[in-house]
């Protein structure tokens, strides 16, 4: 028979788990063409439900708080099912395609930024809070070091483990969270 204590205790400790953020939450990238290099660190995703005036929005945000590379990819709609997603020039339409930013180096040592231009997001497995998969993008930009040159090509290739945002457990508690 558990006391009162234990129960209490248990319970909290079932609170702490589903409220701490996942430890295996990461990426892991690398670019080749006009900029080599390889990057890892936190990966997240969030969603937005429709409003009256917007249509749903989803992101997967690999690297926000890394020195190394940021990228985001992000899509109108609602978090996509398990498959394979275009990756094109964002068009602000309700296209399924997801578009995407590349930000090399940091905020305080920039090496270039990049946007994507072609490719492909596979989204290998979700489950509530997480979602696995991996990407291949295509990207033009620009290198620190030469602003000027705005067509300079780069390729990513990358792995991800993303966990849902405070976003949807705020939303979920509201019941606006969309289904997963």
């Amino acid at each position: 028979m558990l006391h009162q204590p234990s129960i209490l205790g248990l319970s909290a400790a079932m609170l702490l788990a589903v409220s701490s953020p996942a430890n295996d939450a990461q990426f892991v990238l690398s670019s080749s063409g006009a900029l080599r290099m390889t990057a890892s660190g936190h990966a997240e995703y969030g969603a937005l439900p429709p409003t009256t005036d917007l249509p749903a929005a989803f992101s997967i945000t690999l690297g926000a708080q890394s020195e190394g590379a940021l990228v985001l990819m992000q899509r109108v709609g609602s978090i996509p099912l398990a498959g394979r997603y275009a990756v094109s020039e964002w068009t602000g339409n309700d296209s399924a395609d997801f578009s995407a930013v590349f930000v090399a180096g940091s905020p305080a040592e920039p090496v270039g930024v990049f946007r994507g231009k072609s490719g492909v997001v596979t989204i290998t497995a979700t489950r509530p809070g997480r979602i696995e998969g991996k990407f291949r993008i295509e990207a033009r930009g620009f290198l620190a070091s030469a602003p000027e040159k705005e067509d300079v090509k780069v390729t990513l290739h990358g792995t991800f483990i993303a966990t849902g945002d405070r976003t949807l457990a705020v939303l979920d508690r509201l019941e606006l969270a969309p289904p997963l």
